[in-house]
């Protein structure tokens, strides 16, 4: 007796579209966009929409677990610290303007004052 597999079986899925896979991996697919931008994944361009392979999204997964997770350092009041802060509190304030020296002869840069001192 020969046994056949059952027609109504169906072969597992080999890609995804944008958005089948934007859920797989519990994303929207905005922020699946934007990591194909950032070249965090790589679609299959031979049709004319993106085609996200089961395995590039596995490899995805794999490469950006936990364990490469660096997680942040906790302020006084239990509260993430932002890296931008960290770095922006070593420097001093006035580093963030320019250091433009003010005019030796007292002059404004007020175009129209001026103006009103040529005039009279």
């Amino acid at each position: 007796m020969v046994t056949t597999e059952n027609s109504n079986s169906v072969a597992p899925k080999l890609a995804l579209n944008r958005i089948e896979a934007a859920a797989a991996i519990g994303v929207s697919p905005a922020t699946l966009d934007r990591l194909t931008l950032r070249g965090l994944v790589r679609p299959s361009r031979a049709t004319r929409r993106p085609l996200y392979s089961v395995k590039e999204l596995e490899r995805f997964l794999k490469e950006t677990t936990e364990s490469d997770y660096t997680f942040p350092k906790i302020s006084a009041a239990g509260l993430p610290v932002h890296r931008a802060r960290t770095q922006a509190s070593v420097a001093s304030p006035e580093s963030n303007f320019l250091d433009v020296p003010p005019s030796t002869s007292g002059e404004t840069n007020n175009t129209a004052e001026n103006q009103k001192t040529k005039v009279k």
